[in-house]
């Protein structure tokens, strides 16, 4: 069994940020891929590509950074542990699942991409028990530890939850919009973060020159909304980025300009741990 999450620690002047990977994982349980029905190709549909590697420069700015090891499709940690879908779950008892776990997309995904069914029969309970204790759980405490542990140390806890979204998403967007978004910003509609620093997020994107929205199509997770509490000094964010920046979404593959794209986002990355930086100041000098 692999270890469940990588935590990598800042290389120096730690900050009280935090960068958070939890769909990059790429790391197939062997029983896992002998219980699907799909090829590997197919079951991989929901991998947030590449997003670990855009992110690996952040903790030369003083953040840290945790990835899940564990495909999305295994187990996904953005979502709560009761979200069970009973359509997937031999004996399970369930008064009302809401609309995502009802559409497949669980704790225990169903689906993956468009409603391709990973699995020919139903789990046993047993099996997703075993999955959340030795995935999901450990993955989640090492979040809650990193988090009260930037509490405890400056005040406050800066959590930008990075995710990459596939390019189909964005081309159903209302005609209004000119441009399709390439950074969707997610607040839970200015609920998992204080307004100033969902602006100042914003503005950095912006001022790089990306097509920047947020709250459509994505306004946050389970990660985001969980962890977000501004009036506890948890300050959350969803950043999910077109992957068709980067990649060939149907061959899995880089695109020439994946560096360029890098080296873009090092900046934004930087300037993004600095103003997590500049609220624990603000925080200790309201102490």
């Amino acid at each position: 069994m692999q270890w469940p999450f990588i935590c990598t620690k800042p290389h120096k002047n730690h900050l009280p940020v935090i960068y958070n990977s939890p769909h990059s994982g790429r790391i197939y349980d062997g029983n896992f891929l002998r219980q699907s029905a799909l090829s590997f190709k197919e079951i991989r549909i929901s991998e947030d590509f590449y997003v670990d590697t855009l992110l690996d420069s952040v903790v030369d700015y003083g953040a840290f950074l945790l990835e899940a090891s564990f495909p999305r499709s295994f187990v996904d940690v953005n979502r709560a542990a009761s979200d069970l879908d009973q359509n997937l779950i031999l004996d399970l008892d369930v008064k009302s699942m809401n609309p995502k776990t009802a559409a497949g997309l669980g704790v225990i995904p169903r689906i993956v991409g468009d409603g391709i069914e990973i699995y020919p029969q139903k789990l046993n309970l047993k099996e997703v028990n075993r999955r959340l204790d030795i995935y999901y759980f450990p993955y989640h405490n090492q979040l809650q530890k990193l988090i009260n542990q930037a509490i405890e140390n400056f005040g406050v806890a800066i959590l930008f939850d990075i995710h990459s979204m596939p390019h189909s998403c964005l081309e159903s967007l209302d005609s209004a919009v000119s441009e399709p978004p390439q950074i969707v910003l997610g607040d839970c509609f200015g609920t998992s973060c204080d307004p100033w620093f969902s602006q100042a997020v914003f503005d950095v994107f912006d001022s790089e020159g990306f097509v920047v929205r947020k709250n459509c199509p994505f306004s946050g997770g389970f990660i985001t909304k969980n962890y977000g509490v501004s009036e506890q000094n948890v300050q959350v964010i969803q950043i999910e980025i077109d992957r068709s920046l980067y990649m060939d979404e149907v061959n899995f593959t880089l695109k020439s300009g994946f560096f360029d794209l890098k080296k873009k986002l090092q900046k934004i990355f930087d300037l993004l741990s600095d103003i997590g930086g500049k609220k624990s100041l603000l925080v200790q000098a309201a102490e």
